[in-house]
């Protein structure tokens, strides 16, 4: 089963989540660039990874 298989098959409310957690790590990656590593930047980024979870264990890890 490819990924983009695994991808269709998820959950809506989880393929929400793992699409917004991408887009708040990109939006946290893009800040730490421009505040040079400093506040908030590294909880948009832990908050993106964490929303990111659910849907990547489903991706990855489902048979």
């Amino acid at each position: 089963m490819s990924i983009v298989d695994k991808v269709k098959e998820l959950p809506k409310v989880v393929l929400v989540l793992f699409i917004a957690s991408k887009f708040i790590i990109g939006l946290g990656l893009g800040a730490l660039l421009v505040a040079s590593l400093q506040g908030i930047e590294w909880w948009l980024i832990l908050i993106g990874i964490a929303m990111s979870i659910p849907g990547a264990y489903i991706i990855w890890l489902k048979k």
